[in-house]
């Protein structure tokens, strides 16, 4: 807490926070529709245009609004520096949720602590990044899920349980591109847990049908790209288009290929992503994943072993884009790589 409070005393000096906070300075200035940056550059060429969407810059306008009467932005930011740090406590928070599903006793403490041994956790706080942001609504998605026991649905799932599972879905894809990956690794892992516990697809098919809406619903600005450009849009894609042919391209792709560290196939992505933590979480945790799935069916009765299979089965199936499998269209393996912390989740 003590290193969140220092990081939040002062300036936000993050490359990507900062130009997050030129949208949000922009929408908490206007504070209208027409101040929100969409994807295409603003007409005064003030913005570069952002493919994420505005939920994150919403979240970041409203801080920045709270000065008093004092002038928006530096140096009267301090409450949007708050608002920063306080994702990392929330972003504990939702992990803790997941882990109370469970029921085990120390499961709660034993998360927390696990998360905090991950490298790549800090940079979340001293960047300023958004990474805790987009990721809470994934674990409360999985923490939902978990309460929504193959048990539980002998009876079909209400109209008060679809709804937050949609609102959650719609934020994970609205809060990064990355959503759109592991929400439907999500539900596709709670669907074979229900199905593999006996549930019946006029159960499970609701449940994903709102996971698909919410979807849809956070991925408007997507598809509006798609309906514009012809194509969906990937990291980099407006900015390649911008240099395209310009002394800039070479020097550009010489860059980007370094990023790839030398990494070319699934074994050494895989090598590469796991180095990261010198081999001990994620081989850790991917291990307990594959041993809780196949030694669920010698503990089916157990409340607690049948969750613990499914944050398995969903750990497992976040972690198939990683492995070049979902390599469709984008070489989505290589945004892994290329990007120290799209694996945070």
């Amino acid at each position: 807490m003590s290193k969140l409070a220092a990081n939040g005393a002062v300036p936000v000096t993050g490359s990507d926070a900062g130009q997050y906070l030129g949208y949000s300075l922009r929408l908490a200035q206007g504070r209208s529709i027409s101040s929100v940056t969409g994807y295409n550059d603003s007409p005064d060429g003030a913005m570069i245009g952002d493919m994420h969407g505005p939920v994150w810059h919403a979240f970041l306008s409203h801080a920045l609004m709270t000065t008093g009467d004092n002038p928006l932005g530096y140096p009267n930011d301090h409450a949007v520096r708050i608002a920063f740090q306080a994702t990392v406590v929330y972003m504990l928070l939702a992990v803790a949720a997941l882990a109370s599903a469970s029921g085990c006793p120390g499961a709660v403490p034993l998360s927390i602590i696990l998360l905090l041994q991950v490298p790549q956790y800090e940079y979340i706080s001293t960047a300023c990044s958004r990474d805790a942001f987009r990721i809470i609504p994934l674990v409360l998605l999985a923490a939902i899920l978990a309460g929504l026991s193959p048990r539980r649905l002998s009876r079909n799932p209400g109209f008060f349980a679809l709804v937050p599972i949609a609102a959650l879905a719609a934020f994970s894809l609205a809060g990064h591109t990355l959503g759109g990956l592991v929400v439907p690794a999500i539900g596709l892992a709670w669907a074979v847990w229900a199905f593999a516990a006996g549930a019946k697809w006029t159960k499970v098919l609701p449940v994903l049908l709102a996971m698909g809406a919410g979807l849809v619903l956070g991925g408007v600005q997507y598809i509006l790209i798609y309906l514009e450009l012809g194509r969906l849009p990937v990291a980099g894609y407006l900015h390649d288009m911008a240099i395209e042919g310009t002394p800039m391209q070479e020097a550009w792709n010489v860059w980007m290929k370094s990023r790839m560290q030398g990494a070319e196939g699934t074994v050494q992505k895989l090598a590469t992503l796991l180095a990261r933590d010198r081999f001990r979480l994620s081989i850790f945790g991917l291990l307990c994943s594959l041993c809780a799935v196949l030694l669920w069916p010698a503990f089916k009765r157990s409340k607690a072993a049948s969750i613990i299979s499914f944050v398995g089965l969903a750990t497992l199936a976040a972690a198939i884009p990683f492995t070049g499998l979902a390599d469709i269209g984008f070489k989505v393996s290589d945004w892994f790589i290329r990007n120290l912390r799209y694996a945070l989740h």
